[in-house]
């Protein structure tokens, strides 16, 4: 697979099956983007702390102190996935599978907005569980989309005729 026989793919491929996959993408950027910088901004905006102060100050201290309570926020980050996976099942018949989706992007959005605009140590604990939920959204929801898709499509086209 070439990098030419990628972006044919995805210009060739059918519209609903091309926006999940351009929207999955600027999803796993925008997580990944977040997780990966998640503790240095808790050491750096939240503790104030220094990560290039010498290692006995108390600005360094105070900076793996708040990567400490960073890694506690991406536990709960993990904790509020496995939640909110398991509730998907009973939101599904209430909001359906775009529904989910839709939710699962806003509420990332809402959390990662809110702790930009109040970085103190609570709120940003607390709003960690929105990653989770993005998280979930993430791993689950765009492969049953392309199932419920491709379910569509045989419907539509009713294989069983050729």
């Amino acid at each position: 697979m070439t990098l030419k026989s990628l972006f044919y793919a995805l210009l060739t491929m059918p519209s609903h099956y091309r926006y999940l996959c351009v929207s999955h993408l600027i999803g796993w950027t925008a997580f990944l983007s977040n997780m990966l910088f998640f503790t240095d901004y808790m050491g750096q905006i939240v503790y104030h702390g220094n990560p290039y102060a010498p290692h006995n100050s108390t600005a360094y201290l105070i900076y793996e102190r708040g990567v400490e309570v960073g890694c506690w926020g991406l536990c709960i980050n993990a904790i509020s996935s496995s939640l909110y996976s398991y509730l998907q099942k009973a939101l599904l018949p209430f909001i359906g599978l775009k529904g989910l989706y839709f939710v699962g992007y806003l509420l990332f959005g809402l959390g990662t907005g809110f702790i930009g605009l109040f970085p103190n140590v609570y709120s940003t604990l607390v709003l960690c569980s929105m990653f989770g939920v993005m998280s979930s959204t993430l791993y689950t929801v765009p492969f049953n989309l392309i199932s419920e898709y491709h379910r569509e499509e045989e419907v539509i086209y009713d294989w069983s005729r050729f």
